[in-house]
């Protein structure tokens, strides 16, 4: 009979086996991980915060701002989704980049075409809009974006033009009005013209079709009075006028002119106060008493000399480049604000002083009489010719500094009361006129390159042209000199010593004169190298002198080979 046995184990021996046991600690939980997610914007609004550091199977939320003038176009990236401004991720398990995306407002650009017979294109920027009949049209533009509308394209037998076409779009615009008119013919505004001799120049001068396509105009010197129908000719760019009759010219409706010649007419009124594109205005040789310039700001060229202005208002005129308002009345002339005039010519007005402080770029200045008892140039470093001739420099010994203008090349400054300058900086100088003033020393001999001298007129007993040896013109009339030595100067072509105190010339190395002028000197015997100057045509002037006998048997020989030579025959 078989038994069966049972025994039993002590659980704790159970426990032990299974590798368990009741003193050891569980294993701690991972360490939670934090994820870095980014945020990135394109142009036209921003995305916050830019960086977020979330915990993993976490998500976050960002804000996304657009511009004014922009809006949200999209925002993408770790999972997430797009709630108004508000962007929440997905859970988080790895490091992402959210980026948001902006787009511009778009602005509704519309108007409307009328009197259209044909076809128009309309632009605005790269698109183009065309129509064929009178209607509407319509672009999209940027928000706060500044716009215009340009015509492209027109019937040849129309003049289309825009209103409103250039605006700045902050809201749908529907007030853009584009309307097309039948071109005048230019046989039709001809024949509205009044005087015939302006009626006839029109005839033979121009060939376009239409007025509104005629850019020129060439009438000069023609005799016209009046030019009363000019206006039909809405496109003119130049107008050529000048050496007419007129005593009136109304530009104001020619509002595309860049060039306006006008000089010499007698004109008591010019009206270019609507012609904002004027660059050149020259209208010398009239009768203006006043013009208004106040509008024309492009003007870079301006010619009012010889006229009846005792005041010109040129504030607004700061592009002028060249001005010219010689003889006139004026006492004050103020072109401080022209910084870029590089010419001016203001002489025979009633100045008695001018600022050209500003004017830095001046090459050329012209401001001889006037009244003018100093001149300051030291700013004018680039001047190349300087006259202020007749004025009333040099009072009280005062002088003209020219230190600083190194590139002068001529200087005149006649009839004034200077009796002293330095010109050791002007070794540029070709052409020096200091005839009428008071000097009576004057040091030349830096000035090398001389080739016109005239000091008539002075008080010197004695001038050195020795180091001048480019001398062509040498002018010392009216002075005192009893000697002159012009040995260096065989470049000499005329030289002119009448009314001084001469008892003697050498002029053996001058062979090239044409003019020899000695009269009313003190000279007993023949110039010494007369016989030597190889032009025998050359005019020779010994006339009031003091020659003796055998001089003048001399001279009486020398005619035959020089017939303009002169002299007098107090010996028969």
């Amino acid at each position: 009979m078989e038994r069966n046995l049972l025994f039993l184990i002590p659980s704790s021996l159970l426990l032990t086996a299974c590798g368990g046991g009741g003193s050891d600690a569980p294993e701690p939980e991972p360490e939670p991980t934090n994820f870095t997610v980014t945020a990135t914007a394109s142009e036209g609004g921003t995305i916050s915060p830019g960086t977020a550091n979330v915990l993993t199977g976490a998500s976050t939320t960002f804000t996304v701002t657009p511009e004014d003038g922009f809006l949200i176009k999209s925002v993408n990236g770790c999972g997430g989704t797009l709630d108004g401004s508000q962007f929440t991720t997905g859970p988080i398990r790895s490091a992402c980049t959210v980026t948001a995306r902006f787009d511009p407002v778009q602005i509704r650009v519309s108007g409307t075409v009328t009197g259209l017979d044909g076809e128009i294109a309309l632009k605005l920027d790269s698109k183009t809009e065309k129509l064929t009949e009178d209607g509407e049209f319509e672009f999209a533009v940027n928000q706060y974006s500044d716009f215009k509308i340009t015509i492209t394209s027109q019937p040849d037998s129309q003049n289309c033009t825009i209103e409103n076409g250039e605006q700045k779009a902050v809201e749908d615009i529907s007030n853009v009005i584009v309307t097309c008119e039948d071109k005048l013919t230019t046989a039709a505004a001809i024949e509205a013209v009044a005087d015939f001799r302006f009626k006839l120049c029109l005839e033979e001068t121009i060939e376009e079709t239409y007025a509104q396509d005629v850019t020129v105009i060439n009438c000069s010197g023609r005799q016209i009075e009046d030019v009363t129908g000019i206006a039909a000719f809405s496109s003119l760019v130049e107008l050529n006028i000048e050496s007419n009759s007129l005593t009136s010219l109304d530009l104001s409706n020619n509002r595309r002119l860049q060039s306006v010649n006008a000089w010499s007419n007698a004109l008591t009124s010019l009206n270019v106060s609507r012609v904002h594109t004027l660059k050149s205005l020259k209208a010398y040789e009239n009768q203006l008493p006043s013009i208004d310039l106040a509008s024309n700001i492009r003007l870079e060229v301006l010619n009012l000399s010889y006229n009846n202005l005792a005041e010109i208002e040129l504030t607004r005129n700061e592009n002028l480049i060249d001005l010219s308002v010689s003889n006139n009345n004026l006492s004050v002339l103020d072109i401080t604000p022209h910084t870029a005039l590089t010419f001016l010519h203001a002489g025979a007005n009633n100045l008695s002083e001018i600022d050209l402080s500003t004017n830095t770029s001046l090459k050329t200045l012209y401001l001889s009489g006037n009244n003018l008892s100093s001149l300051d140039v030291s700013n004018n470093t680039d001047l190349r010719s300087l006259s202020a001739s007749t004025n009333n420099l040099g009072d009280a010994g005062a002088t003209v500094d020219v230190s600083n203008n190194l590139k002068l090349v001529e200087l005149k400054l006649s009839g004034n009361r200077l009796n002293n300058i330095d010109l050791r900086s002007n070794t540029a100088l070709t052409t020096l006129d200091l005839p009428d003033n008071n000097f009576s020393a004057l040091d030349t001999s830096a000035n090398t390159a001389l080739t016109v001298l005239n000091l008539k007129d002075n008080s010197f007993t004695n001038v050195d042209v020795s180091a001048n040896a480019a001398l062509t013109t040498l002018t010392l009339d009216g002075n005192g000199l009893t000697a002159i030595d012009v040995a260096t100067n065989t470049q000499l072509n005329y030289l002119s010593i009448k009314d001084n105190l001469l008892n003697a010339i050498d002029v053996s190395n001058n062979s090239g004169l044409s003019t020899l002028l000695l009269s009313n000197n003190n000279l007993t015997a023949v110039p010494n190298g007369l016989s030597s100057i190889s032009n025998t045509l050359a005019t020779i002037d010994l006339l009031q002198n003091e020659f003796t006998a055998a001089a003048e048997s001399e001279l009486d020989v020398l005619v035959n080979t020089y017939p303009n030579l002169v002299y007098d025959d107090d010996h028969p």
